[in-house]
């Protein structure tokens, strides 16, 4: 290829990309997360997003979580000065269901987090007696930037085709 039409292909990736290589390289597609806690019984009742970034955020959350939950659940740890926390609550649901954090994006100026959301059932949601109150609570890097919650478009595992 001729050094002209390869400054030429470069150009035009950053101009479609709108950033330079080297900076498209040093920013994540996705970031890591670890699970503090999954599953389908919560004392969070209503869909509730939420992201703490102090201990004081943190520990309000765990507490209203486990609230009416059999056992005492003990606080998790959770190093504030480096990470933070975000969790996703479907509230009561109808059916046995589960929610999950799938994803997390850093964008320009936000922090895109996917939720995915099933079923256990092959009917319809709502379809079956005897639910949950399923949620999905994570810990990520420490960020000031918004966090949006966004539904992820995935076939529902759960469902047949």
């Amino acid at each position: 290829m001729v050094p002209t039409q390869s400054c030429a292909l470069v150009l035009i990736g950053i101009l479609l990309t709108g950033t330079s290589p080297s900076v498209q390289s040093q920013v994540p597609t996705s970031w890591p997360f670890a699970t503090i806690a999954v599953g389908d019984r919560s004392g969070i009742s209503t869909p509730t997003q939420v992201v703490a970034r102090t201990l004081p955020e943190f520990a309000d959350l765990w507490r209203r979580h486990t609230t009416g939950l059999p056992g005492r659940l003990r606080l998790p740890r959770v190093d504030f000065s480096r990470e933070m926390v975000i969790g996703v609550f479907a509230g009561v649901v109808t059916v046995p269901s589960r929610i999950a954090i799938v994803k997390i994006s850093p964008g320009h100026d936000r922090i895109i987090v996917l939720v995915h959301m099933a079923s256990l059932y092959p009917g319809p949601l709502g379809a079956e007696p005897g639910g949950g109150t399923p949620f999905h609570i994570v810990r990520v890097p420490r960020s000031p930037l918004s966090v949006v919650f966004v539904p992820a478009k995935l076939p529902d595992p759960y469902r047949p085709p």
